[in-house]
C-alpha cells in the first residue's frame, strides 16, 4: 500500500496533504518519509493550512506546534486573551505569516497591530471581528498594514467616518471589508469606500443603519463584487434591489431587517422575471409576516429540510420573518 501512494504524482499528494489538518502535517507527514516530508514543507500547500488556536487549546502547546511550523502564512485565534504572547511566538518562529484573524478575543496590548504591522508589512488579511476591551490604538494602527485585501473590524466601538476614511486611503487594495455592527457610519463615506473600489471590491458587509438605496446603487456599478452584506437596512427599499440584477458576479446576497421591501412585490420579482439566478445564497429577513400563499413552498424552521435543499447547487433561499422560503430551482 505504501508503495502505491508513494507512486502517485506528487501534486495528487499535496492535494490529499491539503485536505489533512495542519497538525497532522507538521507531526506525522513530515515524519513518514524523505519524499512525503519534502511535500510537507512545500510553500504552496502552506498558502491553504491554517493554524486555529481555540481557547481549548493548552497554551504550553502552542510554542512546540509553532516550532515545526517555520512555513505557515495563517493564523486564527478564537476566543483567547493571550493574544500577545501567542503572537509573538508565531512572530518568532513563523516569518511568512499574510493572514491573522483575532475572532471573539479579549484583553490585546495597544501596541499589538504596531508590532504586527512592523513584523509582516505585507500582510494581507486581518481581522479583529468581535473583539472585546481592544485598545482604540489598535485599530488606528490597521492602516500600516498597506498591503491588505481583507478586513473585518466589525463590532468596533472605535470604528468612525475618519478611520473608515484613512483606511480606505492607506489601504488601497482592500477588496473586503467587513465593520457589521458598527453604528454610525455615514452612507457618504461609504459610498466613497465603493466608488474608489469600483474595479476590485469583492466583498462588503456593513451594518445598515443610515444606509439607503444609494449604496445599492453604487455596489451595482462593481464588477468583481460576489458578497454583500447589509445588517438592519431599514431604508432599502425594491429599486435597490433591483439595482443589483445586473451584477453578474454576485454569489452572496444578505439584506436583514428590511422593513420597506413588500412581499408582493419580492414575489413578483423573484418568480416573473427570475433575479439572481446566479446567487448561491439568498437571505433576507422583513418586518412583515409572510404569507406562504406567495412565495409558495416554504420549510417551518426544519433544519433537517434545509439543510438538504441548501446544499444543492445553486440553490436560492429566502428568509423572511423567520421562515425560511424556496423562491426558486436550481
Amino acid at each position: 500500500m505504501a508503495k502505491i501512494i508513494n507512486e502517485l504524482p506528487e501534486e495528487l499528494l499535496l492535494k490529499i496533504f491539503s485536505q489533512l489538518d495542519i497538525l497532522d502535517i507538521s507531526l506525522n507527514v513530515v515524519n513518514v518519509c524523505h519524499q512525503w516530508r519534502q511535500l510537507a514543507m512545500n510553500e504552496s500547500l502552506w498558502r491553504k493550512l491554517k493554524f486555529v488556536c481555540t481557547n481549548s487549546m493548552e497554551s504550553y502547546r502552542i510554542g512546540a506546534y509553532l516550532q515545526r511550523m517555520p512555513l505557515l502564512q495563517r493564523v486564527q485565534l478564537q476566543w483567547r486573551t493571550d493574544v500577545d504572547v501567542i503572537m509573538s511566538i508565531v512572530s518568532l518562529y513563523c516569518e511568512y505569516i499574510v493572514e491573522v484573524e483575532l475572532v471573539c478575543c479579549g484583553y490585546p496590548d495597544k501596541d499589538l497591530v504596531e508590532k504586527l504591522s512592523m513584523r509582516y508589512p505585507n500582510m494581507k488579511v486581518f481581522s479583529l471581528g468581535k473583539c472585546w476591551q481592544t485598545p482604540s490604538k489598535c485599530y488606528w494602527d490597521v492602516i500600516q498594514f498597506k498591503s491588505l485585501l481583507s478586513l473585518n473590524i466589525s463590532n468596533s466601538p472605535f470604528l468612525n467616518n475618519d478611520l473608515l476614511r484613512l483606511i480606505s486611503i492607506n489601504c488601497p487594495n482592500l477588496m473586503e471589508l467587513n465593520i457589521d455592527y458598527v453604528r454610525g457610519i455615514s452612507e457618504n463615506e461609504i459610498v466613497d469606500f465603493i466608488q474608489s473600489r469600483y474595479d476590485i471590491l469583492t466583498s462588503i458587509t456593513v451594518f445598515g443603519d443610515l444606509v439607503t438605496d444609494r449604496t445599492l446603487f453604487e455596489l451595482s456599478r462593481c464588477s468583481r463584487v460576489e458578497n454583500i452584506h447589509i445588517s438592519t437596512c431599514y431604508e432599502i427599499t425594491i429599486a435597490g434591489v433591483v439595482s443589483l440584477m445586473g451584477i453578474t458576479t454576485l454569489r452572496y446576497l444578505t439584506l436583514r431587517r428590511a422593513a420597506l421591501l413588500e412581499q408582493d412585490k419580492l414575489a413578483q420579482l423573484f418568480y416573473e422575471r427570475k433575479i439572481f439566478q446566479q446567487l448561491n445564497r439568498l437571505y433576507i429577513s422583513s418586518k412583515h409576516k409572510i404569507d406562504a400563499r406567495v412565495f409558495g413552498v416554504w420549510f417551518n424552521n426544519d433544519e433537517q429540510e434545509m439543510r438538504r435543499y441548501e446544499g444543492r447547487k445553486c440553490a436560492c433561499v429566502l428568509c423572511l420573518h423567520g421562515f425560511r422560503i424556496r423562491t426558486m430551482d436550481s
